[in-house]
């Protein structure tokens, strides 16, 4: 009866073929994993700005959510390029602490 169910579900009857399918699954479980978790920081991050009223400041464009996103982006991943920041503030410029001091936290060390 298992082998049955195993065809109609399409899975591989071999251990060594389930074998090497669950060892490539473990790693790119965990990349998938990271990744996800990385961008729902970001978007969370950018949407708590965004909804802030987007306090930034930027060289000639009005901020949207697309500069929250990235503002977010290039905050979490340490690249701060000094293009866009936050208004001097007091929300805004804790929101940015508090998501810098979460991202250099998170990260193993």
């Amino acid at each position: 009866m298992d082998a049955v169910a195993a065809r109609l579900a399409g899975l591989r009857e071999s251990a060594k073929d389930r074998e090497n399918l669950l060892s490539a699954y473990g790693p790119l479980a965990v990349f998938l994993l990271l990744g996800a978790w990385v961008t729902l920081l970001i978007v969370g991050f950018a949407l708590l700005q965004w909804a802030n009223g987007s306090a930034l400041s930027t060289t000639g464009e009005k901020p949207t959510f697309w500069v929250d996103l990235y503002f977010s982006a290039t905050t979490f991943l340490t690249l701060g390029l000094g293009d866009v920041t936050p208004r001097p503030m007091g929300l805004p410029r804790g929101l940015t602490a508090v998501g810098r001091w979460g991202a250099s936290a998170s990260w193993p060390s």
